[in-house]
């Protein structure tokens, strides 16, 4: 929502899609914005209430029954979408945009320590530190946690 808000303050609409469910929990506790909007799909994914009860149902939901309710969405927006900022967990939206010929960017909304884990991989692979030590014994600070 940030992100939104720095970009709408410099004059570019922002549309949120969002599903139905999560616009109730967004509408409810924020007042309107100058220059977002928010947009709402069906639920076509499991509630935000019980999802992780089946988070694995969940995960295939994202990925494969979104697509067609943003294709849909976006034939509705005036004016017309001029470029898509998506999650990176939802590639489908590659091809939403493909189609449209719409440019479309990536966001990564993962902690700083998550992109750094990525980044610097090899390290912990050359270092020995992946995989994980699996055998229940912790060391050093984790001993005193547990």
């Amino acid at each position: 929502m940030g992100l939104c808000l720095r970009l709408a303050s410099q004059g570019a609409l922002i549309i949120i899609v969002v599903t139905e469910e999560w616009l109730g929990f967004m509408t409810s506790a924020q007042e309107p914005l100058p220059n977002v909007q928010l947009r709402s799909i069906p639920n076509v994914i499991p509630s935000e209430l019980s999802r992780a009860a089946d988070w694995s149902g969940f995960v295939e939901a994202v990925y494969s029954m979104m697509d067609e309710p943003v294709d849909r969405l976006i034939d509705s927006i005036e004016p017309m979408v001029s470029v898509i900022l998506a999650d990176v967990f939802m590639p489908w939206v590659a091809d939403v945009a493909k189609r449209r010929g719409i440019p479309v960017t990536w966001l990564f909304p993962m902690a700083t320590t998550v992109f750094s884990v990525f980044y610097h991989f090899d390290i912990l692979l050359s270092k020995g530190h992946f995989p994980a030590n699996s055998s229940g014994k912790f060391s050093g600070l984790f001993s005193f946690i547990f």
